[in-house]
């Protein structure tokens, strides 16, 4: 089986290097590692052969957020085809995509200025810049007030142990209730002019994407 493949393969070389795995179906698996509190490594391994494509191995070094399928499609970062192979497919090989990763993280951090820039002003602009934009803004306004540090290290200890103990769906309604335990107009005064949803929406994301890295 492909992710059992991957396991003792790639994954094995990465694992060894701090990687944790994601699985996103019994042919896509991400390995996932933090760079930094804004930036991490995403390892898209990936089988396509049921539609004559390829085993493949993708590197993105991209803003935090969720393992899943929009980080390739994410256009702010770097994004590195490791391997795609149809044929011939070995264990050294995927040992050696495993050991190519970590040959670049190794190297790759001078990158990382310039992709916190693009965040800012990037260079392709779109509307999922935009979307992710506001998911920072919403995260990165509680993060750094420093009056309310506790309860927000608080929360994503709740939401690691609900990681680790795969009960998901319970962090976006913890999520909501610390947003609903802050002042009425905490977020009109910061001049945040979202809907109310939409910011426990954007938290929850956030939070999310950084608690995976740690959980």
């Amino acid at each position: 089986m492909f992710k059992d493949d991957i396991e003792r393969t790639t994954g094995k070389v990465l694992k060894d290097k701090g990687y944790k795995k994601v699985f996103l179906g019994k042919r896509c698996i991400y390995y996932i590692k933090r760079y930094s509190d804004k930036l991490a490594f995403y390892i898209r391994c990936s089988d396509n052969r049921h539609h004559d494509g390829a085993v493949s191995v993708e590197m993105v070094f991209t803003a935090i957020q969720l393992p899943d399928d929009r980080i390739v499609t994410f256009e702010v970062g770097v994004h590195i085809e490791i391997l795609k192979v149809y044929f011939d497919i070995t264990d050294e090989l995927m040992i050696a995509a495993g050991k190519k990763v970590v040959a670049i993280e190794s190297n790759i951090g001078n990158v990382s200025n310039t992709i916190l820039e693009e965040l800012k002003k990037p260079y392709f602009p779109k509307k999922r810049n935009e979307v992710f934009k506001d998911i920072l803004l919403v995260y990165d306004t509680i993060n750094e007030d420093i009056d309310i540090q506790e309860e927000f290290v608080s929360l994503k200890k709740e939401v690691c142990k609900c990681i680790k103990k795969n009960r998901t769906s319970e962090i976006f309604q913890l999520c909501s209730e610390f947003v609903d335990s802050l002042p009425s107009d905490y977020f009109s005064i910061r001049k945040i002019e979202l809907d109310i949803n939409e910011i426990k929406d954007n938290l929850e994301e956030q939070v999310y994407a950084q608690c995976i890295l740690d959980a």
